[in-house]
């Protein structure tokens, strides 16, 4: 148990500490000035005063200097940190061994130590206790559970070992939030099968410990205070990373290809004449020699003219350093195709302007639009989901006459498999049963109308917008970004809880707060909700210039519209959209890293949804009865992964742990001011927020101090020579 600090280095402000001493000795006494009637009779005499100088004002001074001290305490975050006993905990120790696989552990042999630490951890587990061993870097494998209903054989030191020895390096980044989740789960899971309810739980968590890693905002879980989690860190020495981080293309008029790629330097020294290479269809095209500084990134671009206009496919590759895996950037150029839209009404034709309408003569099917569409009934919506030719990559909600619960579903089902959907409300549509049915676990409630009737003289306008977001990009500049023109009669009041981790963007306002446009991640897909009808009598937009620029973009958005250069992530599941099907439904693919083709239908949809994209490479598709391949999509790591900032363990525990290793029994620790869990140990404390209230409070009583000094008279003034005379 002691006292301990997460950033020591700032212990070197404490020679600030002299600062308020030097001032407050260097500072001169005020002196009062004496009046006299005349100085014609003073003679001008040279005098030199030899005057030692005391330390004026010695309390502020002490003040000052407490301030500062306790300024570099804050900083360095003291926290109590203390060794858990877990006396109050009853049956057997069950322990979970977390092995990060993710692919930065490739650096040197260090998941080869990681590999040893883990079963040396298994060898220290005592008898009659049990082990488990979990996987992970963006997903979480349970290579060798605790006993469970689903496993009551479970928890052994043989499978154990057995899973370490068997676990191999993945091509996925690191995520740590979601892989302890899932630890606390089994452990909940392994406690209810045991019949256990405080026995005592560790995770031996072995990574490399990478920053980007960890959650960018506090979701404001952790781990719980009965789960002890130990951070057994492994890394290798500084070692030198480049990555190509992105790619893209561009068409010039004359029909040549302007390939980019962005070349990062994850490492702390410069480089000089870094080769890039490019591969187009399987032959060299050629090479360009970049210039990197440390922490930098840079780009570099080719010059390639197609043979024809059918698809491409390109490696972007670097010379070999110590991280071979983010070396290789794939890209594709796919003839533009154009993506299917299905318009859902149930409209019967009682109004003049139907919201259908509006889409349609938004959206029509020319030859220059990127979009086919299609209007239909709201019954029709699970023919045209599962029909192989007529399948949408977006479906437009423009009149429901209410929410039915097989609408809703298919609706679900749909955005879950990757599909995306423009949902309109209008008063037909429940608030209730939109929460019910297609909100639910998405983080946003649809409250109550705005207004209980709508008035021509009564509405609200679009005071605010994301220009941050892609859709909004076209939007930039002061001619095209004022939407005060458009008036809404009457919307939906929204309510998002949690903006930063529910998935949930609000991308515009309006003047009333009221979020006016909201997009919604749901599994797979997309929900982009529109919180008014498109009718003349809800809003003015359809009669604007703004209409249809805001459709079109708004589309963008959702299907993810890109030049031609479609790329996934390792990782992500194979969705719909990446299909190629016959017209029955049955389709040919080939996985990235595969030489075996497998085969799909649309009429068992967990034959898609199985469909993982695990390594880095080119997914191909086609229809059954094809004999080319006329889908091909990129698979790329996730550069960030070779950043080499790292989180300290201490830091990492403090953060994803409620007791994080930092607990003593109540009867060895007399600590005033910690928590006390369930168990009856205490909890360590940072301690860094309570040092900067003291602060604050010091502050005040400087500052008040400081002005009754300056309001004293001074008491050491003359009086002598005050009438005009001196002698």
């Amino acid at each position: 148990m002691g006292l301990s600090f997460l950033a020591p280095l700032f212990f070197a402000g404490l020679g600030l500490l002299a600062a308020p001493f030097l001032i407050h000795q260097i500072r001169r006494p005020e002196r009062e000035p004496m009046k006299f009637s005349s100085l014609l009779f003073i003679p001008d005499v040279p005098k030199e005063v030899i005057e030692r100088r005391r330390v004026q004002h010695i309390l502020l001074m002490l003040m000052r200097m407490a301030l500062l001290l306790l300024l570099v305490f804050a900083f360095a975050r003291p926290y109590w940190k203390a060794q858990a006993s877990f006396s109050g905990a009853d049956g057997p120790i069950m322990h979970l061994v977390m092995l990060d696989t993710s692919y930065s552990m490739g650096v040197g042999r260090t998941f080869d130590r990681a590999k040893s630490d883990a079963l040396k951890i298994i060898s220290d587990v005592a008898l009659g206790e049990q082990v488990a061993v979990m996987t992970f870097g963006g997903s979480q494998t349970l290579a060798a559970p605790l006993a469970t209903v689903a496993d009551p054989n479970g928890g052994t030191i043989d499978s154990a070992r057995e899973a370490i020895n068997r676990a191999s390096l993945t091509q996925e980044r690191t995520i740590y939030l979601p892989a302890l989740e899932a630890a606390q789960r089994h452990f909940t899971a392994a406690r209810e099968f045991a019949g256990l309810e405080n026995n005592r739980t560790v995770v031996h968590l072995i990574s490399d410990y990478r920053k980007s890693g960890m959650p960018h905002r506090g979701s404001g879980w952790k781990l719980p205070a009965n789960v002890e989690l130990n951070t057994i860190v492994v890394s290798d020495d500084p070692w030198e990373n480049f990555a190509v981080a992105d790619s893209g293309i561009r068409k010039f008029p004359n029909g040549d290809l302007r390939i980019v790629a962005k070349v990062r330097n994850w490492s702390d020294q410069d480089v000089d004449d870094l080769t890039v290479t490019l591969q187009v269809n399987g032959q060299e095209i050629g090479e360009n020699e970049v210039s990197v500084k440390a922490g930098s990134a840079t780009q570099t671009s080719f010059r390639y003219i197609p043979e024809n206009d059918g698809p491409i496919d390109g490696i972007l590759s670097l010379e070999e350093d110590d991280l071979l895996v983010d070396n290789t950037r794939y890209f594709t150029w796919n003839p533009p195709r154009k993506s299917r839209v299905a318009i859902v009404t149930d409209d019967v034709g009682t109004n003049r302007w139907p919201s259908h309408r509006f889409f349609e003569q938004a959206l029509p099917n020319s030859n220059d639009m990127p979009w086919t569409t299609e209007t239909i009934q709201v019954d029709e919506l699970d023919d045209i989901i599962l029909h192989p030719a007529r399948h949408p990559k977006i479906i437009i909600v423009s009149h429901l006459d209410g929410l039915t619960t097989k609408a809703a579903r298919s609706l679900r089902e749909y955005m879950e498999a990757g599909g995306h959907v423009l949902f309109t409300v209008n008063e037909s549509v429940p608030p209730a049963d939109l929460n019910r049915l297609l909100l639910a676990d998405t983080g946003v409630e649809a409250q109550d109308w705005a207004y209980p009737q709508r008035r021509d003289t009564q509405f609200d306008v679009m005071s605010w917008i994301n220009l941050d977001h892609p859709m909004f990009l076209v939007f930039n500049g002061t001619k095209y970004n004022d939407f005060s023109s458009l008036r809404f009669y009457n919307h939906l009041k929204l309510n998002v809880a949690d903006e930063e981790n529910s998935g949930a963007t609000v991308l515009a306002r309006f003047d009333n707060d009221n979020p006016a446009l909201i997009e919604i991640a749901i599994d797979q897909g997309k929900l982009m909700l529109w919180p008014f009808a498109v009718q003349l009598d809800w809003t003015n937009l359809p009669k604007t210039a703004r209409f249809v620029p805001l459709l079109h973009e708004t589309l963008y958005a959702l299907s993810g519209f890109s030049d031609g250069n479609t790329q996934r992530e390792v990782g992500q599941r194979v969705i719909r959209d990446m299909i190629a099907v016959d017209e029955s439904g049955n389709s040919t693919v080939r996985l990235p890293g595969q030489t075996a083709n497998a085969t799909v239908t649309l009429n068992d949809p967990t034959s898609i949804q199985r469909l993982r994209l695990d390594v880095a490479g080119f997914f191909r598709s086609r229809s059954q009865s094809g004999s080319n391949w006329t889908i091909t999509e990129a698979v790329n790591v996730d550069a960030s992964e070779g950043d080499d900032t790292i989180v300290s363990a201490t830091e990492f525990e403090l953060k994803m742990a409620a007791a994080p290793m930092l607990e003593a029994n109540t009867k060895e620790a007399g600590v005033v001011g910690l928590n006390i869990d369930s168990f009856g140990n205490i909890i360590e404390r940072e301690y860094g927020r309570n040092l900067l209230l003291i602060i604050f409070i010091l502050v005040l009583v400087e500052s008040v101090y400081m002005t009754l000094l300056s309001r004293r008279n001074p008491r050491n003034i003359s009086t002598a020579g005050q009438g005009g005379n001196r002698e």
